[in-house]
């Protein structure tokens, strides 16, 4: 087989790819190359990796460093980290593979519509499933769409049921976060309409790996006279779930997690925000309101 180069940043890419690499890939069948989100994330899975490098020029010398290999990379939105290195890749005439981790702006992550887009293409384009691979053949007619099993997600999915049988009952509300901007005012629209229900609440808050963990600590403050409020600290988001009777949050990849980890899930109303998460059992009630109903009634 030949040998596969990694190179990613943001945290959606890296967990779905660090996934692929746990369970398809031998550790000398591939080369990492991470830096933030991803850095974390790859060290938490025990996966080696060095430094990515950050600028455009970097990454063409990254390229002649590892010749007659396929690049493997996500499309990551924080910095330019994976577009460098899948230009550089597609400059060097190697295959280039793309994982696409979500549902949403496919085509905007290759730089439409600006004219002469497609040229950003990959050769490859891998989904994790059914829903994300009728969209990339939409969007994609002319690209190979392959879909390659999420194994990131079917890893949660078995440790949660592992984590079940030594965590806590599920008692917990578990807020998971997103790097958007407004989640701060979300949480606490969402904690005020909550307060007017009886009833004792567990809030657990789960950061995004691009999140600054003192993010809310204003809403934390203003309400923790009401809730027992607490800042997840778990590396592993199959534990919170475990212990999760429910979860919330604004629109994240993280909520499909839940959902297959069999947890009721609601997707938190954000004015303005357009949905693209394609799952149908998500939870979407129209008010904050509509949301405390599905979370106070049985």
């Amino acid at each position: 087989m030949q040998k596969t180069l990694v190179v990613v940043h943001d945290a959606g890419g890296a967990e779905i790819i660090a996934g692929y690499l746990r369970a398809k890939l031998p550790p000398d069948a591939y080369a990492a190359y991470a830096a933030g989100p991803a850095a974390h994330i790859f060290a938490r899975e025990g996966l080696a990796y060095r430094s990515a490098p950050r600028s455009p020029a970097g990454m063409a010398r990254l390229m002649r460093a590892y010749p007659n290999t396929r690049l493997l990379t996500a499309t990551g939105w924080m910095t330019g980290i994976e577009k460098d290195a899948l230009w550089a890749a597609k400059h060097d005439g190697r295959k280039t593979i793309v994982y696409l981790e979500s549902w949403n702006r496919y085509r905007e992550r290759f730089g439409y519509p600006t004219k002469g887009w497609q040229s950003n293409l990959p050769d490859e384009i891998w989904v994790g499933d059914r829903d994300a691979e009728v969209l990339a053949r939409k969007y994609f007619p002319r690209t190979h769409v392959r879909l390659v099993a999420n194994e990131y997600f079917k890893a949660i999915i078995a440790r949660t049921k592992i984590a079940r049988k030594t965590r806590a009952a599920p008692g917990t509300i578990l807020f998971v976060s997103d790097a958007v901007p407004g989640a701060e005012q979300i949480l606490e629209h969402f904690l005020s309409e909550l307060e007017k229900r009886e009833g004792p609440h567990r809030i657990r808050i789960r950061f995004h790996p691009a999140d600054d963990r003192k993010r809310y600590n204003t809403v934390i403050r203003k309400h923790r006279s009401k809730f027992a409020i607490e800042k997840s600290s778990e590396p592993d988001i199959a534990c919170d779930l475990a212990e999760a009777r429910l979860v919330v949050g604004v629109e994240t990849v993280a909520l499909v997690a839940a959902l297959l980890a069999r947890k009721k899930t609601i997707v938190l109303p954000r004015k303005g925000a357009t949905p693209f998460l394609p799952q149908k059992a998500l939870l979407r009630p129209k008010t904050m309101g509509g949301a405390i109903r599905l979370i106070t009634t049985p």
